[in-house]
């Protein structure tokens, strides 16, 4: 968000301003994150996580039209490149049941197409809209944890979604 305010001049609208406010501790109580069952390490792990989202959101956003979506190959060469090294280091056996190995192959195309997805969502929209919007994935999880596993979810997590949903719906009513 601060990448397009500041350096792209993105000026949302005041609907569009509450909706990303409300996005922050929506992800806050779904995540479950002010639980304190979590350690230090974990809190570092998910900041670092969220920063190379951020990076990556932000470096797809230059990235002229007419590259078509050659960036996200290139994005999915780049992870692989990084990852194999590091599976290599720590000598750890690759081998898997086929089962698993097409639940990571189905993981990474969906996960291939969320990335088109927030692409094409930022040659339509503000980054700083589609940003939010994308981070706002842990709702899904959470969903079919509810809908699917017939999990229960905490109040606090019940409060996220609905904060979720206002944030998406001001969002929508900015756009």
């Amino acid at each position: 968000v601060l990448f397009g305010v500041l350096l792209l001049g993105e000026r949302p609208s005041a609907l569009g301003w509450l909706g990303i406010a409300a996005a922050a501790p929506a992800l806050w109580l779904i995540t479950g994150a002010g639980r304190g069952n979590g350690s230090a390490a974990g809190s570092t792990d998910g900041l670092f996580s969220g920063l190379g989202f951020a990076l990556q959101f932000v470096a797809l956003v230059p990235v002229d039209p007419a590259a078509g979506l050659w960036p996200l190959v290139a994005s999915r060469i780049a992870s692989v490149a990084v990852t194999v090294p590091v599976v290599l280091a720590a000598r750890a056996k690759v081998r898997m049941p086929l089962r698993l190995a097409l639940g990571c192959v189905g993981s990474g195309s969906v996960g291939t197409l969320a990335l088109a997805c927030y692409t094409f969502a930022t040659r339509e929209q503000l980054l700083s809209v589609a940003v939010v919007l994308a981070a706002l994935y842990p709702v899904v999880p959470v969903m079919l944890g509810l809908t699917v596993l017939r999990e229960r979810i905490t109040r606090t997590q019940t409060a996220g979604l609905g904060l979720a949903g206002a944030a998406v719906g001001l969002i929508a009513l900015a756009g």
